[in-house]
Order: structure tokens, then sequence, then C-alpha cells
């Protein structure tokens, strides 16, 4: 992978809004910034549990065996394209009507991202193969 498709690609899917942050609005657009501003220390708490269980328990799993780093990858690709249908399927859906978007919901949304996660592996290997380190 070259260096300028590289830059593209990672900026293109990193301002491209995700889960977390669509709650984050979500909350701020019904309920008020200053009331969903307790919403960022879930958002960090997910993240810096999520980042640590990945350098602690699949860090050393995938440098031992890098064949699973693939497979996880393969996984999560995977389960992306299942919640793709599955919100194609039912988008139009309303499953929470009027219900305020609390800590615990932006908490596990963030721990369980599975694009963060995704993209994490994939830029971490494309990173490790380049020229441009």
């Amino acid at each position: 992978m070259n260096s300028a498709l590289f830059v593209v690609a990672a900026v293109s899917l990193l301002v491209t809004p995700g889960p977390t942050n669509t709650l984050l609005a979500t909350s701020g657009a019904s309920a008020g910034v200053r009331r969903s501003a307790h919403l960022l220390v879930a958002e960090l708490g997910g993240y810096l549990l999520a980042i640590a269980l990945l350098r602690a328990l699949l860090g050393p799993m995938i440098a031992a065996t890098p064949m699973l780093g693939e497979v996880l990858r393969m996984a999560a690709t995977i389960y992306l394209i299942y919640l793709a249908i599955v919100l194609w399927h039912h988008g139009n859906q309303q499953t929470y009507e009027n219900a305020p978007v609390d800590f615990i919901r932006v908490f596990v949304t963030t721990l369980l991202n599975a694009r963060r996660s995704h993209l994490r592996l994939a830029f971490k290997s494309a990173w490790r193969n380049s020229t441009f380190k």
C-alpha cells in the first residue's frame, strides 16, 4: 500500500461518524450539549477498556500467530456486513421511541464498536507492511 492511498483511506474512514458519535449527536440534539457532556466519559471509558483488552489479550496472540490477525479482520468484516444487512432490513423501524441516550448505551456501543477494532487491526498491519514507517 503506498503512502497516498493509505492516507486517503485512513482519513476517509476516520471522518465518517460511527455509532458512538451518532449516539452523542442524538443526545446533544435531544437533551442538550450540557446535559449530554457526561457521555464523553462513557465514550472514553469504552475506548480505553477496548484498547487495553486488544493490547493485553489480542496483541500478543496476533504477534505469535499472524494468521489470527487475518482471521479477526475477516470476522470483523463479516460482522459489519451482517450489521449492514440487519440495518438495511430493519432500519426504518424505530426500536427505541423517545428513549434517552444513557451512559451504559454509549459505553457498550463504544466498547463493541467493530468498526474501530477492524480499522485498528487493518491499519496496524498496513503500517507494519509499509515503507513509510
